[in-house]
């Protein structure tokens, strides 16, 4: 019987001997997002996965068992290249996912912020990877420019999760001022990296 991601994850919080929320705090994720994902009813993202190794001090290869979905070529291929080259893949995680990881209860506004600039450093690496190599191959340019016309709503979306919890976070003046200037460099990533 092949293994789920599900049962895998239970097996490795039984093993640790935690509660489902200390498992998903050290993860940075909410225990309802643990909770779909430990039994099998909603689909792990590359960040999340990150995160979930991260937390139990594995290698992120330990927690691919049983994922074996097909993925559309020139997605599978864009995934893999920022996942290698930047650690994490926001820019192609659905919105609904990626407003909740960026709600969960262990980010504030300057967690958020880091999120943003990831994703203004996804748009500078996927006009890199267009214009060396998606150019002729046509399944990877059609992934890299739908992944730029998502990229101004993904950038919208935690620019507001922010902006909420500057309202209800004590944060500094200086970690303000940190977001603001982050915010502000990666909008202009994300203005000057989608084509005309």
């Amino acid at each position: 019987m092949q293994e789920s991601l599900g049962r895998k994850l239970r097996i490795l919080r039984a093993e640790r001997g935690i509660s489902q929320e200390e498992a998903a705090a050290r993860a940075g994720i909410t225990p309802e997002t643990l909770s779909r994902l430990e039994w099998d009813r909603r689909r792990a993202y590359s960040p999340t996965l990150h995160k979930i190794a991260k937390g139990y001090g594995i290698p992120v290869s330990e927690l691919m068992i049983g994922e074996e979905e097909p993925v559309p070529l020139g997605s599978a291929r864009l995934a893999g290249l920022l996942e290698r080259d930047l650690g994490h893949s926001y820019i192609l995680t659905p919105l609904a996912d990626l407003r909740e990881e960026a709600a969960g209860f262990a980010f504030g506004a300057v967690e958020v912020a880091q999120m943003l600039v990831a994703l203004g450093d996804e748009v500078r690496h996927l006009k890199e990877v267009f214009l060396e190599r998606g150019g002729g191959e046509p399944d990877l340019a059609r992934a890299v420019q739908d992944a730029w016309r998502g990229a101004m709503p993904r950038a919208y979306l935690l620019a507001s999760v922010a902006s909420e919890k500057q309202l209800t976070s004590s944060v500094s003046e200086d970690e303000v001022r940190t977001f603001v200037e982050r915010l502000e460099a990666a909008k202009e990533t994300i203005l000057q990296a989608i084509p005309a």
